[in-house]
């Protein structure tokens, strides 16, 4: 999605400057996908069609132990991102909560969301 910044002076009444605004994925929250038997795709797109400007799909794996993932679930690694998590597992119909028993938190991930 393209973005633009507007430097207004209202004093004046003119333009100052208009720019693009470049969002570095890097900088973003960085959301790892656990698949655990569920739709990952359709986890992934939904994600994407709404949250691009939000999260970073930075990684994916397979639970380790697919039995301990009762439910699709989204958990928020750093306890700082409770709001995000809060509408991410809302709107991909999950739960939050924290790490199943037996899995570890992908290396570099904020947010998991694991995929039942």
């Amino acid at each position: 999605k393209s973005k633009k910044a507007i430097i207004y002076r209202p004093k004046d009444n003119i333009l100052v400057n208009v720019g693009p605004i470049v969002i570095d994925p890097k900088t973003l929250p960085q959301l790892a996908i656990v698949d655990a038997g569920g739709d990952v795709n359709g986890v992934v797109k939904k994600i994407s069609e709404k949250f691009t400007d939000n999260v970073a799909i930075g990684s994916s794996a397979t639970a380790k132990n697919k039995n301990s993932v009762k439910q699709l679930t989204v958990v928020d690694l750093t306890g700082k991102l409770g709001d995000l998590t809060t509408q991410l597992a809302s709107e991909i119909g999950g739960t939050v909560g924290t790490l199943p028993a037996g899995e570890t938190a992908p290396e570099g991930a904020n947010i998991v969301v694991y995929v039942k």
